[in-house]
């Protein structure tokens, strides 16, 4: 059994979580922690799961992350040609630039 569910379930419980929960979209049917017969994704109790919100994140698109770089650069008061953002937009749509 994986210690992510274990982690998350006791984060959950902590008076300082934030509210907010990223999971990997791999699949893990795993045991419930203190049960010998339930079966759960991720081994988060099906009454705890139904009630998290599901969000479906997609790749950005070239201009999406030209645009991204372009604001993060006047946030930062960094002066940027045009020609060096579109290298940067298509690297990230091929990487990443997280």
């Amino acid at each position: 059994m994986s210690a992510e569910p274990l982690y998350i379930l006791s984060a959950v419980k902590c008076n300082f979580f934030p509210g907010l929960s990223v999971f990997n979209l791999l699949l893990l049917l795993l045991l419930c922690r203190g049960t010998e017969d339930i079966i759960s994704p991720h081994g988060i109790p099906l009454d705890l799961l139904d009630r998290l919100l599901i969000i479906r994140t997609l790749p950005y698109s070239r201009v999406e992350m030209e645009q991204i770089l372009r604001l993060r650069a006047q946030t930062e008061g960094i002066q940027i040609e045009e020609e060096a953002l579109s290298m940067l937009g298509e690297t990230g749509t091929r990487t990443t630039l997280r």
